[in-house]
Parts: structure tokens; sequence; C-alpha cells
């Protein structure tokens, strides 16, 4: 009689597995009583408790497949994206998939253990197959030489009589010997460590294997749920876990939010991320654009998904002379993000005889045309005329009956500066315009007349604008 390592078939395996975990194994543990042990032999199924077993009052009615929120259609549970959402556990219908949006049964469970004197049957209440032992399904099971179910030595061997537990075969896999009621039984049923993820081996000996002979070894690719942002693992209780990764969603554009969320609505079918566009990533602090997240754009400024989209008709300052633009990269634009840009061909020409020519200047414009006056050297002939006060050119380059500079002021600084004395007795102008800017400033002098006494300004730089934003 050997009763060493053996390995046993998958479904036997599961079966015990399932044993172990709440279905509770019937032992014989009674010397044999013809009156109570006669039986048919088990031939290939065994004789199921298909009758009377919990399938024929199964739940299955009032199950998840027909509660589901998901809604059923001819019996499959519909709504589903991963395997995660249909039902688990061992059941006699196979453990369930996620097949084409629809739950849907996998392959039935065939609990045969292939040993003779056990019943072998499905109960959806214990959750997998049954393999029961009974001495009564053995030829000799009730005769004077009996014989005993033994699972663990293929079948039905001859009763070993004994006074003690010592006297019994070494327990394994299958179960603890001991000795009862004279004769050597599995005393007590054993605790098969099998799950989702794990597959076990009864292998008394092998150095990898636990008190009761079996290595149990851990599969994390029967984890795997298709989705490449989740990291697939078999945890060390042997359920499979499904970790979403955020980090491994990035599509590239920093406006949006990235996660990993399979099922979830928009996530992608083979990443199962969701990629969340937020347009507040995208603000430029522009009162002028229009702020957008559009990472499908091919407009879109590479690495960010952002488009700043000026506002058409946003950027108007009401001047004729100016060409208004919405450029908030320009260091020539205002707190809107608006650019003026100045063009004086747009002003009418100098008229002649005066120092004056126009210039667009709306700050220091009379009308909306945006043009202001700017009282130029070189109009007038600095030796023989000067700018007047009305700003004619006149013949008088001389001033007389001055004692200082005060006498010759004529109160408008546009036309220059006057002095008394210097290039000889009386007033002399010794510019014809207001001071000019320093250099480099961007700026130039202009007359502003806006005011009940002209004064000198400044307006923008036409040069400047397009030598910073070509362009605009």
């Amino acid at each position: 009689m050997n009763m060493g390592a053996r390995h046993f078939p998958l479904r036997t395996i599961l079966g015990l597995a399932l044993l172990a975990m709440g279905c509770g194994q019937v032992l014989d543990t009674a010397p044999p009583d013809p009156a109570t042990d006669a039986g048919h032999a088990d031939s290939g199924g065994g004789t199921s408790d298909a009758s009377t077993s919990d399938a024929s009052t199964s739940d299955a009615s009032t199950s998840d497949a027909s509660t589901s929120d998901a809604g059923t259609v001819d019996g499959a549970i519909v709504g589903c994206t991963t395997d995660a959402q249909c039902p688990g556990g061992f059941v006699c219908d196979g453990v369930e998939r996620c097949v084409d949006g629809s739950c849907v049964a996998g392959e039935p469970l065939a609990c045969d253990d292939g040993i003779e004197c056990t019943s072998d049957s499905c109960s959806e209440a214990d959750h997998g197959c049954k393999y029961v032992p009974s001495d009564a399904l053995c030829p000799g099971g009730s005769g004077t030489s009996p014989e005993i179910c033994a699972p663990a030595a293929g079948g039905c061997i001859a009763a070993t009589r004994c006074t003690s537990d010592g006297e019994c075969p070494t327990s394994n896999c299958a179960g603890v010997w001991g000795c009862v009621g004279g004769v050597c039984r599995v005393a007590a049923v054993p605790t098969i460590p099998v799950a989702e993820c794990m597959t076990t081996e009864c292998a008394p000996g092998d150095p990898r294997a636990d008190a009761q002979g079996w290595v149990v070894t851990r599969d994390a690719s029967v984890c795997d749920d298709g989705q490449s942002c989740t990291f697939d693992r078999c945890t060390t209780s042997g359920a499979c876990e499904n970790v979403a990764r955020d980090p491994s969603c990035g599509d590239g554009f920093s406006c949006t939010a990235d996660r990993c969320a399979p099922g979830a609505a928009g996530a992608d079918g083979d990443s199962g991320c969701v990629h969340t566009p937020d347009a507040t990533i995208c603000n430029d602090h522009a009162p002028c654009t229009e702020d957008l997240c559009a990472p499908d754009s091919s407009t879109g400024s590479a690495g960010t998904g952002c488009i700043n989209r000026p506002i058409a008709g946003f950027c108007n300052d009401g001047a004729t002379c100016t060409r208004d633009a919405c450029n908030p990269t320009s260091l020539r634009r205002d707190t809107d993000g608006c650019v003026f840009l100045p063009n004086d061909a747009l002003c009418p020409d100098a008229t002649a005889g005066t120092c004056i020519e126009m210039v667009c200047s709306p700050a220091t414009s009379l009308d909306a045309s945006g043009c202001g006056e700017n009282w130029r050297p070189g109009l007038c002939s600095f030796l023989t005329t000067r700018c007047d006060e009305s700003g004619m050119c006149v013949n008088a380059p001389l001033l007389d009956l001055c004692t200082g500079d005060a006498d010759c002021d004529d109160g408008n600084p546009c036309n220059g500066i006057e002095i008394c004395g210097g290039l000889g007795p009386g007033c002399h102008r010794m510019t014809n315009s207001c001071p000019q800017a320093p250099a480099g400033s961007c700026q130039l002098a202009v007359c502003d007349r806006t005011g009940p006494d002209p004064v000198c300004a400044f307006r923008p730089d036409p040069a400047c604008y397009v030598a910073i934003t070509p362009g605009v």
C-alpha cells in the first residue's frame, strides 16, 4: 500500500480547495455497517447529489446575474468593461468573464475526481465541487475484511487495523490519518491552499512544500485585465489585484489631468486611461485671449496642449491710426495683452510753412484719428526762421529787449527753448522742438495740446514695435 506523494488532477485540487474553503468533507469515520454502508460503486461521475444538492435550491434566481444594475440580456449581465465587474468566485457554471460588454458564464466545473468510492457533485451553496468519500462504495466495504475509501491512496484499500494513530499511514496532502474505531482512516480534512491566481501541487518532501505537502505557486498572468495602466498582481492570499497607476497615463500634454480608471466614461479601451482637459492650466493671464485645452488639436502648443486664441475685437483703442492686435508676449503689450502699433502714414502730411507734422499719438490727439502734433527741428531754418507760438515758420531770428531767459519764453515749450543772449544781444531760440527722449527708450517727443497750455510729451516709437514684435 503506497501512501506517498502523488499528483492530483486540477479538478481534484480545485474540489479539495473548495472543500477546505467551506464545503466540508463528509467522512465515514465509523466501522463499516452493512445496513447503512451498502450502495453502488462510483462509475466515473459518481452518484451525484444534483437532485438534492444546493443546485436545485440555488439562489441563482435572486443572484447578481438577475439583479445587477447593469441589466441582463439572455441571462448575461451587460454593461461591464472588465472581468472584475462580473460576479466572482467558484460556482458551478464556471468563472464569469466580461465578453463584448457582457458578463458570461465560464466553463462549467467538471466534478469528477476519478476516485470510484467518492460521491461527486457541484454545490452552488458551497461554491464548487464536493467529493464525499464513502466506504459503502468499496467492494468489501461491508464485508468481514473491510475496505475503506482512501482518496489519497487512489480509492478503496484494505482497512488497516490499529490501536493507535502511530500505526496508520503518514499524513499527506489528502488528510491527517488516525486510528478511528480500530481502523486507520482520514481523521481530519486538510486545508488546501487554492485561490484565484494560485496553482497547487501535492509534493510532500519538496523543499517548497508546506507542512501538509502542498507546493503553492502564484501566477500573476491570470490577473491580466487587459489594461496597460494597471499593475496586475497576485497577492499572498491568492487574490488578483489590478492596481491603477496614474503616472503611466501621461499623454504628453500638461493641460490634461491624466488618471488610470478602466471602465470609466471616456477611458481608453486598451490602456484604461482617462485624459480630462483642464483649461485653467492654460491661463496666460491676458484678458484679450480665450484659453483652451485642446490636446487633440494640431494647433495646440507642444507639451502643453494649450491654445490661447485672440478674442476678435477685444483690442481696440478707438484710434484709426493704430494697428490693434492681441499679443500677450510682446514687451509693448498693455495690461490686457493688447498692442497698439502707431502708423504715422495714416496721419496728414505736414502743412507747408509750418514746423508742425502730424504723427500717430492717440494720447495727445484732439480727435478720433489718434493723430497728434510733433514740432520737429528742420522744418524751419534755424538761422533765418523760427517757430512762433502758433507753429508757423517766421523770419524773426532775434528777440531783443531781454534781461533774462524769462523775458524770451513764449509759453510754448513745443517750439523749443528760448534764452536771452548767448549768440548775441536779445532773445535766441536754441531748438525748434521739445527735448527728445533718451536714446534706446523707444519713445519720441510730441506736443500735447489737449490741455489749456501746450506741453511736451512722449509717444511710442513705431520702429521699436516692429523690431520687438515682428508682424504686429
